[in-house]
């Protein structure tokens, strides 16, 4: 990740953030292509608070260690589009058939 620098503007907390969006990639990706999730990191894009790129590590991450439900498959690839995301260098999303179970 290289050298954490505590100089700059909010730089402490940008690392807090980029840090739990890498976990979340790790663990959970699905929980970015929520549509809560989607709404709250569209408005925020929007207003210029982030950048999608910024999501491009946890993205890689979780891309590459998950499937995801083959009915999420339309909902995820217009999200990263309506976020102008830059696929390249992304691993492939691999979507499988998922079964809903009963409680």
């Amino acid at each position: 990740m290289g050298e954490l620098s505590a100089t700059g503007l909010d730089s402490c907390r940008n690392w807090a953030v980029f840090i739990t969006c890498f976990h979340i990639g790790q663990i959970a990706p699905h929980l970015y292509f929520e549509e809560g999730t989607v709404e709250v990191l569209t408005r925020e894009m929007g207003r210029g608070h982030l950048k999608s790129g910024k999501l491009f590590t946890s993205l890689r991450e979780g891309f590459g260690n998950h499937e995801f439900c083959e009915d999420k498959r339309t909902f995820m690839l217009e999200t990263l589009e309506r976020w102008d995301f830059d696929v390249e260098g992304l691993p492939e999303i691999r979507f499988v058939e998922c079964v809903e179970r009963d409680g």
